[in-house]
């Protein structure tokens, strides 16, 4: 796969509620720009929706519903009628399951009309059903040496962008296509570990600017979004934007959107996208919905928001107007601040009209350049000590129907993987349950992998957080970390999981802390004995009620240093993000980029 990558920094503007674009290019005032949404609740109930795309053989939407655990299916039909029915009969996928179907039109790219992708919540693992539903091939794909997950989104290429492929992008920060006879081929490394959502290719017109003929995806945590040459150059933009997904506005296209923290489907019918046909629309799972279009004269993308949820996951473009959804051209209701859809009713007042009352903001110019580098220009050396907990609840399944344990040791295999001692990188691994010990000593990583392949054989009872971090802090022992580590550029951390709460941690009079009330308070103090700038970063494994997130997230340096994974398919994603955060973090390198 493509390591090397070209990385723009964009002009952007913004323009909140109906305010008034601002010309860049001569600092005048331009004709008012999109208008507001007004978007309609479906009275339909759905049990948790996440994806939603449109099927051409029913002229229907599906939609991937019932997270997180997929019973008793995983996908239904919502035919004009606003009547649900399920498709197929997969169910049991976890996680948030993207879909992806294919479309009738001239870029069918070999595939047939009516298919759905989606992935399975294995690592690189792509499963297809048949246009009817009757058939599932799982796999379908698997994509070779990625351990990301598909929770980003597929898209079939319907823009003959890359030939009609199914456009791939996944939580390690990877894009892919996939040829109709399941040969994949790799894009584009976007960056190590960065967990990319939605993807949609763009029609190679010049109304779309320097996004035309690519592929667009974004990074929801890291505020970017990212134009992908076919060839796998990169161009990187910074909007004030944390993508969920991309859409192209098409005429005569009703829109469809899941507001997962409402439990519902709201929608805004074709005539409202008149004035926006030819831009982009970027779901904010925060809540807003942004509207993007290239604005040539200021040679930069004019981005206004133009409606707001409470919480966004999929969105689409569909041409069967649900039976709730008007066939006229209603007036939208008008606010300097767009209120959340909950507010929005499918006859709004007659006399609200649109009235440009907001104050544009403008985000700091930053030149447009082109940066050729490698993901390992600019990086850090690494020193690391992996804590695992070893008691016997980690033996237990979780979720996925995997063993806690063997997710974990996997995932800390391919963290030590991607280190690298040629670049100073150390790291040492630390085992815990009723007892703490360290299995390898802070050094070569090919020495901790070997470490981690014993772990099995010392499980036992007990959780004893606080040994768990002594022992942690003993085996940084002479590292180069605190105020030493700024300078040297050598990033000390240790890095906790563990899948519940501390057990058997003295506390109070006759104790090692008899000021402690609690074996949390013992945790606590263990923690405060680290120096200053050694990071500690925590992972909680398993349900919530499993974890004391609130102990963990005390615990870890900083709110960011705290994750949490509900199964072990999250796990190697978790740790592809502590260990860019390490390498990475710091004003010493263009961008926070490296790899």
């Amino acid at each position: 796969m493509e390591t090397h990558m070209s990385m723009r920094r964009a002009l952007v503007v913004v323009a909140l509620g109906l305010a008034l674009p601002y010309a860049l290019a001569t600092g005048a005032a331009r004709a008012q720009g999109p208008s507001p949404l007004t978007l309609i609740p479906l009275s339909a109930a759905f049990n948790n929706p996440i994806g939603i795309d449109y099927h051409a053989p029913s002229d229907s939407l599906v939609m991937s519903v019932n997270y997180s655990n997929g019973q008793p299916y995983n996908f239904e039909l919502i035919d004009r009628d606003g009547a649900r029915t399920p498709f197929s009969d997969v169910a049991g996928l976890t996680n948030e399951v993207k879909i992806g179907t294919v479309r009738e039109g001239p870029c069918e790219g070999g595939f047939t009309p009516g298919e759905l992708f989606v992935g399975t919540g294995e690592a690189g693992v792509i499963a297809r059903v048949s246009s009817d539903g009757t058939r599932v091939d799982n796999p379908w794909v698997t994509l070779p040496g990625e351990t990301g997950l598909m929770r980003g989104a597929l898209f079939q290429d319907r823009y003959c962008v890359v030939g009609g492929d199914l456009v791939v992008v996944t939580t390690a920060g990877n894009v892919w296509r996939v040829s109709s006879s399941g040969v994949p081929k790799g894009v584009a490394v976007v960056g190590f570990g960065i967990h990319l959502e939605g993807v949609t290719t763009v029609p190679n017109d010049p109304r779309y600017g320097p996004w035309a003929g690519r592929i667009l995806t974004g990074a929801e945590t890291i505020r970017r979004t990212y134009a992908i040459s076919p060839e796998g150059d990169v161009d990187e933009y910074v909007l004030p934007i944390a993508p969920e997904d991309f859409d192209i506005v098409e005429p005569g296209e009703h829109f469809y959107g899941v507001d997962f923290g409402s439990k519902r489907l709201v929608a805004a019918e074709a005539d409202q996208w008149r004035d926006k046909v030819g831009g982009v629309v970027i779901a904010d799972e925060s809540g807003p919905l942004w509207y993007a279009r290239w604005d040539a004269a200021a040679a930069a993308f004019e981005v206004t928001l133009i409606a707001t949820v409470s919480q966004w996951e999929h969105v689409t473009f569909a041409p069967p107007p649900i039976l709730e959804v008007p066939r006229g051209s209603p007036t939208p209701t008008a606010s300097a601040t767009p209120q959340p859809s909950a507010t929005a009713t499918a006859t709004p007042p007659p006399t609200a009209t649109p009235t440009p009352t907001a104050t544009p903001r403008r985000f700091k110019r930053y030149l447009p350049l082109s940066l050729r580098e490698s993901p390992k220009d600019g990086r850090r050396p690494v020193t690391a000590v992996l804590i695992l907990d070893l008691s016997t609840s980690m033996r237990r399944v979780d979720g996925s129907g995997r063993a806690k344990l063997d997710a974990a040791l996997a995932a800390a295999r391919d963290f030590v993987g991607r280190l690298d001692s040629e670049r100073g990188d150390r790291v040492a691994i630390v085992g815990f349950n009723d007892r703490a010990w360290t299995a390898a000593a802070l050094g070569d990583p090919r020495a901790a992998e070997r470490a981690i392949a014993a772990l099995p054989a010392e499980v036992a009872e007990g959780t004893r957080l606080d040994l768990a971090l002594a022992e942690g802090r003993r085996a940084l022992g002479a590292a180069d970390v605190g105020e030493s580590a700024s300078t040297s550029g050598n990033a000390g951390a240790v890095i906790l999981l563990t899948d519940g709460l501390p057990n058997r941690v003295p506390f109070g009079p006759g104790s090692t802390v008899p000021e402690c009330a609690n074996q949390e308070c013992t945790v606590l103090r263990e923690a405060q004995r680290y120096p200053p700038g050694v990071r500690r970063v925590t992972i909680g494994l398993g349900q919530r009620d499993d974890v004391l997130h609130r102990l963990l997230g005390d615990v870890a340096s900083a709110p960011l240093d705290f994750h949490f994974a509900p199964t072990g398919a999250e796990l190697a994603g978790v740790y592809a993000r502590i260990l860019r955060r390490l390498a990475c973090d710091g004003p010493a390198f263009w961008g926070a980029r490296c790899g």
